[in-house]
């Protein structure tokens, strides 16, 4: 399948799709010999009913997913050290795979988990995979210790290292944290997260965020929208805590410190 932009200029893309083809381990066969080259200023959009292959596409460019042969390019993209493309593009996730590991011994049991970083590639296919290379050494009954040096740092050893904790602390009768030589946990309270969004889906966020009593706001640096945000939310929350993430949203060329009530009367704030 060859996508052309239309009126696509002659300059060099913003990302290049050669002859990409997904298929997954069940043997589906999700995308085959996609070609899409996008510029600066284009829009595209990917058109087709349920389960064509549109959203497998957009995992592939953002990174979120390998493809099965062909490649993505990012050419005018700045590269890590290791060669890797840094583009500046941003997503919002749909839904959110995750491995869990559970390791069984009699009666014991440790459980972990692990999403990965997107952007470092560590997806949950890389995941499994990891974890299935070394399923002999799990199972004969590896470390802690041990596992440091199999695996580099990633969502696999992350995951195995959870389950091996539990597992270690249900073998030992003792709590992770008194294993660990920690001091005795105490409860901490936790911040649920809004997305930005109109704010009058923020607010029924917050109202459905009924058991929260500290939430955090995402903004864009629109500081009247940002401002309508604020107070949609702080409207049905009177008495909660609040704080407020700019969302990489712009420079800020001007700052202001305002809590959550101040922050609905701040004018101007910059971005």
């Amino acid at each position: 399948m060859t996508i052309v932009a239309a009126d696509a200029a002659h300059t060099r893309p913003l990302v290049s799709i050669h002859n990409v083809s997904k298929q997954f381990a069940n043997g589906t066969l999700a995308i085959r010999g996609v070609d899409l080259d996008l510029r600066d200023g284009e829009f595209v959009s990917l058109l087709g009913p349920s389960g064509c292959g549109k959203s497998t596409l957009l995992r592939i460019i953002a990174g979120l997913g390998a493809p099965s042969a062909g490649t993505v390019e990012w050419p005018t993209a700045p590269h890590s050290a290791s060669g890797r493309p840094e583009p500046d593009l941003g997503f919002v996730f749909q839904d959110q795979d995750v491995v869990l590991v559970d390791l069984q011994e009699g009666e014991h049991r440790g459980r972990g988990e692990a999403s990965g970083v997107y952007y470092l590639g560590d997806t949950a296919e890389k995941i499994v995979a990891a974890i299935e290379t070394h399923r002999g050494e799990i199972e004969a009954g590896m470390g802690r210790g041990p596992l440091q040096q199999l695996l580099p740092p990633g969502g696999a050893r992350n995951a195995l290292d959870c389950a091996l904790w539990e597992l270690d602390a249900s073998r030992a009768g003792q709590p992770v944290w008194k294993l660990a030589g920690l001091q005795p946990l105490i409860p901490l309270v936790t911040t649920f997260t809004l997305g930005a969004d109109d704010p009058a889906v923020m607010a029924e966020g917050a109202r459905k965020y009924s058991q929260a009593k500290s939430l955090k706001l995402k903004l864009t640096g629109d500081v009247a929208l940002d401002i309508a945000r604020v107070r949609a939310v702080r409207a049905v929350r009177p008495g909660v805590w609040m704080g407020v993430d700019a969302n990489q949203g712009g420079e800020f060329s001007r700052s202001k410190v305002c809590n959550g009530e101040e922050m609905a009367r701040c004018e101007g704030g910059g971005r």
